[in-house]
């Protein structure tokens, strides 16, 4: 094996291991994955009774654990993209 060879398989090892530990480590720099309705209140900047509202109506997922509720934060912040309202672009401006 050329040192060549040796470089290239270490890289891909390297590259490899980054791509699977990364995501994870960025949500942790950011902030945690799942939270309370309380939590996410404060996140959002809605009161915890807006946020209990959208859950029982659907609109925020949710998973239970026995009797606490958890919000995946990542499918929030989807949802609230795919519902971005485009900008307005008006020429004579």
């Amino acid at each position: 094996m050329t040192p060549e060879e040796i470089r290239q398989i270490v890289e891909e090892a390297v590259a490899r291991a980054i791509d699977a530990k990364l995501p994870r480590a960025v949500r942790r720099a950011i902030g945690p994955r799942w939270v309370s309705p309380k939590e996410l209140s404060k996140m959002a900047g809605l009161s915890e009774r807006q946020v209990r509202y959208l859950l029982t109506r659907g609109v925020l997922p949710y998973s239970k654990v026995g009797q606490r509720i958890l919000i995946d934060v990542q499918a929030v912040e989807e949802l609230i993209a795919q519902h971005a309202v485009p900008l307005a672009w008006r020429e004579d401006q």
